[in-house]
């Protein structure tokens, strides 16, 4: 499973995966703000400043999704892996994903971009957030093949603009700010609705293959990771990334802590309503992909799993919120 934070290349791959409306970005945009949204008077599209940290969020609506990869989807991830990393994944490595099944969710609010400094930097000032430990946050290091903790001031200065995603977050960071917000983190299943929609997509924005456009990555054809620029890109920027509900940066930039613990075998048998594996074990999951993440896992159903309190460059979040 793609859950270890051992220092190898296939842990490399994993981790490799992995809002700003206090901002002028999105606030700019004169999205209306909602005290009590409500279920039955929004729709799909629907995009309303929400919580505490005033963030944009679209509403996902009540009903069934497509969850996880048919045999065949495994099968073309598998491909994929082989394209872009060639001599990594294994015939196992996409079972986590399996089976693919129909889920039914109840309806709510997503933050439309990854949580950024500003907006944490917010929850800090007020004392309910605590301080990113930078000096405790890591990088992998391919031609080494471990992990080395990056100087704090190469965080602040490459990776602190307000305007990028906070990184270097733990578990419970994340779930702070969340629940300072008004919010929670989402349960996994919440994170792939909203990251594909109601069908079997593979990408948030259909079947075509990811590019710069679409997501901040790896990208053999721009320049490596981060498209170039080897840190994390602003949020908001990406209108082509978005998914069918409005949520931007599902796949790239930063991996995204949910609420789930880790369970290779979940999906087998998990409920078909509202699921979120809150059995304890010693990982918590995350979803989507990160600023040097190959196109295989930026795939909305790919699944990642580390300690939670595992701070990196690669780790971030966004928050949900119940429709009432």
């Amino acid at each position: 499973m793609k859950d270890s934070p051992a220092p190898t290349r296939r842990a490399h791959l994993a981790i490799a995966l992995i809002v700003l409306c206090t901002t002028a970005l999105a606030c700019s945009k004169s999205v209306p703000k909602d005290a009590t949204p409500s279920a039955d008077s929004a729709k799909t599209g629907t995009v309303r400043q929400l919580g505490k940290d005033g963030a944009p969020m679209a509403f996902v609506p009540a009903g069934e999704f497509v969850r996880g990869s048919t045999n065949e989807q495994a099968r073309r991830a598998l491909d994929m892996c082989e394209r872009f990393t060639p001599g990594v994944c294994g015939p196992d490595w996409f079972a986590t994903e399996q089976p693919q099944r129909n889920i039914y969710l109840d309806a709510y609010w997503i933050d439309t971009h990854e949580v950024s400094n500003a907006q944490y930097d917010a929850c800090v000032q007020t004392g309910a957030c605590p301080p990113i430990d930078r000096a405790n946050c890591e990088v992998w290091v391919p031609k080494d093949e471990e992990w080395r903790r990056l100087s704090p001031t190469v965080i602040r200065t490459s990776f602190g603009a307000p305007e990028q995603p906070v990184i270097c977050t733990t578990w419970r960071d994340a779930d702070t700010f969340c629940r300072w917000a008004g919010k929670r983190l989402p349960s996994e299943a919440e994170w792939e609705k909203a990251a594909r929609g109601t069908g079997p997509d593979t990408f948030p924005w259909g079947e075509t293959m990811p590019d710069c456009r679409r997501a901040h990555m790896d990208s053999q054809n721009d320049g490596g990771e981060g498209c170039g620029t080897r840190v994390t890109g602003y949020v908001g920027v990406r209108a082509e990334s978005a998914s069918p509900f409005g949520a931007q940066d599902m796949s790239g930039n930063v991996a995204e802590w949910t609420l789930a613990y880790a369970d290779r075998g979940y999906y087998n048998n998990s409920p078909a309503r509202n699921p979120i594996n809150s059995t304890p074990s010693e990982r918590r999951m995350l979803r989507g992909g990160a600023w040097n993440n190959p196109p295989t896992l930026l795939r909305v159903a790919n699944r990642s799993a580390f300690p939670p309190d595992f701070r990196t460059v690669y780790n971030g979040f966004r928050c949900v919120l119940d429709a009432q």
